[in-house]
């Protein structure tokens, strides 16, 4: 009996010495052999996951992303084999159209991770437009004035996704480690945000494939009714059915959200904007695309509102293909993990002037100030070959529904009721730090809407 207990701690003690040596060994490694070795970041970064995966599921991770390229430069190791990029060029490379054809593949961290009603107008509509989009047929927000299941879990969802994406960080990819570090950390209301966003998903859709020969012209018309239908299976019609209605909607309510507090916050912006819209739009009839498109200062407002409070601010990880890649001017080897944070390259000084304030006139050309800024470094929708491919209903529907805003009401921040609430989003126009679970988080936002009088 004794020298079995002997025999078993043996056991235990060289099962923990080969693994301190297996850390010990890959810590060295990472540190002086790794071929990004060279490259500035933090020495923690350069030998753990922990420091990216614990700011992503806090929601911080692109206020410490800023932190750490204000620190190091436009090029950061914010992880072993990660590099943060800030300058546009950048995301040419990574995320655009590559010599040769090749792209860079997304990350696999990325594969199958998907109060009161007054302040959420914005959200309802956006999920009846989306709805109708979809499946010929509204979800009800704007109607019943409230939450439906629908938009609830979908707002939601991006949280499950965030704590996969910072598992798959420490444990890997389809590894027995991230089943069990899912069971153990994912809060068990996320999990079931996205079951219950799956489910819905799918009775949506196999109802609307149930009927073929309705008219609306909608994405599922347009996909029954062309080849597409002979190459995509049910299941996979769902899931991009899932993936257009939490792409849609929620973001397109973000950018809208944000855009209201911006204008709210700049009193000259807002009167800028109501001459322009009031004095081109004569009658209600007239706030029409063909219209509206041509209202430029409104077009800018919207532009420096997507700069600074993007619905998608998280980095989207993409992997260096097979012969390497020169991004920015370094040479990154085949397997490494290359990104372009968008919220912390539209806050950059290297981009764009005073880059925390929000001047719609860089957006005009007419102002010398902004001559040494890169509009490019703000592309919300993204570019290249995956670049949204709801870009233009998106600024279609910010353009025409902020239009209907400034034309029939005079708008303002409630200081009064809803002060303690709005100050989270800061009075002085100066915005706060909000969290990022994929998505762009947005506390309630109260304003008070007064007929405009005529």
């Amino acid at each position: 009996m004794i020298v079995h207990l002997m025999s078993t701690a043996s056991v235990v003690a060289t099962v923990v010495f080969l693994i301190a040596a297996k850390c010990i060994t890959d810590i060295v490694y990472r540190r002086f052999f790794h071929p990004l070795r060279a490259v500035p970041g933090p020495w923690i970064n350069s030998v753990s996951e922990l420091p990216a995966a614990l700011q992503l599921v806090r929601g911080n991770q692109h206020i410490y992303y800023r932190s750490l390229h204000e620190k190091y430069g436009p090029v950061v190791r914010v992880s072993p084999s990660e590099l943060s990029f800030i300058n546009p060029d950048a995301r040419e490379e990574i995320y655009g159209f590559r010599k040769g054809g090749r792209l860079m593949e997304k990350s696999p961290i990325f594969l199958g991770a998907v109060g009161s009603t007054d302040g959420q107008t914005d959200t309802y509509l956006a999920f009846d437009i989306m709805g109708d989009a979809c499946f010929a047929e509204p979800f009800g927000c704007l109607n019943q004035a409230s939450e439906t299941e629908w938009s609830t879990s979908v707002i939601n969802v991006f949280v499950a996704a965030t704590w996969t994406q910072g598992i798959r960080r420490l444990s890997g990819t389809g590894t027995w480690l991230e089943s069990l570090m899912t069971r153990l950390l994912v809060p068990a209301r996320a999990a079931e945000w996205r079951r219950i966003h799956l489910n819905n998903s799918r009775e949506k859709t196999v109802r609307r494939l149930a009927d073929p020969d309705r008219d609306h012209p909608d994405f599922m018309y347009h996909i029954l009714n062309n080849e597409s239908k002979h190459m995509l299976s049910e299941t996979e019609i769902i899931l991009n059915m899932a993936l257009f209605i939490s792409a849609g909607t929620d973001t397109t309510a973000t950018a809208l959200t944000g855009w209201t507090y911006f204008v709210c916050t700049h009193p000259d912006v807002y009167r800028r904007l109501m001459d322009e819209v009031r004095g081109a739009l004569l009658s209600r009839e007239d706030i029409r695309w063909d219209k509206v498109r041509h209202l430029r200062y409104l077009e800018a407002t919207i532009h420096e509102a997507l700069r600074l409070f993007p619905p998608s601010p998280a980095s989207q990880q993409r992997i260096v293909p097979a012969g390497g890649a020169t991004i920015d001017g370094h040479y990154v080897p085949a397997g490494m993990t290359v990104a372009v944070p968008p919220w912390v390259s539209t806050h950059s000084s290297c981009n764009f002037v005073d880059p925390d304030e929000f001047l719609p006139e860089r957006w005009l050309g007419e102002d010398t100030r902004f001559s040494n800024d890169r509009p490019n470094a703000s592309l919300p929708f993204g570019t290249g070959p995956r670049v949204c491919i709801g870009k233009n209903l998106a600024y279609m529907e910010m353009r025409l529904i902020s239009a209907h805003l400034l034309w029939n009401f005079d708008m303002a921040l409630d200081v009064e009721t809803h002060k303690s609430s709005n100050e989270v989003w800061g009075l002085d126009g100066k915005l706060r730090p909000m969290k990022v679970f994929h998505s762009m988080t947005k506390p309630d936002l109260w304003v008070r809407l007064e007929k405009a009088k005529r």
